[in-house]
């Protein structure tokens, strides 16, 4: 447990760090910007993500390159459902997504 933080923050942070697996779509926490992506890779205390950026007002893209760093547990705030075309968007719409439980 960090200086600050009480019981119930850590055991929520443990339990969603627990339930993380290679593939699942994770909501991550990077200067204070939030983003989805898909975990690579995950060892005792941080997970690799590949992450998305947001093209458009609440739809995601993958970049061009792929953007993954490991996370420590702290900065993985949420499990997410995995994403699914973005309505409304023409022939880009393999492109953009959006996330239902965002």
């Amino acid at each position: 447990m960090k200086l600050g933080e009480s019981e119930d923050e850590s055991k929520k942070e443990k339990e969603i760090f627990d339930s993380v697996s290679t593939g699942d779509f994770v909501k991550v926490v990077y200067k204070g910007e939030y983003f989805p992506g898909s975990v690579q890779e995950k060892n005792e205390n941080s997970v690799r993500v590949s992450v998305m950026y947001m093209a458009v007002l609440r739809k995601w893209k993958w970049p061009d390159r792929e953007d993954s760093i490991f996370y420590p547990r702290e900065d993985i705030l949420k499990k997410l459902s995995p994403p699914t075309p973005a309505p409304g968007t023409a022939s880009r719409a393999a492109s953009y997504f959006v996330f239902a439980d965002w």
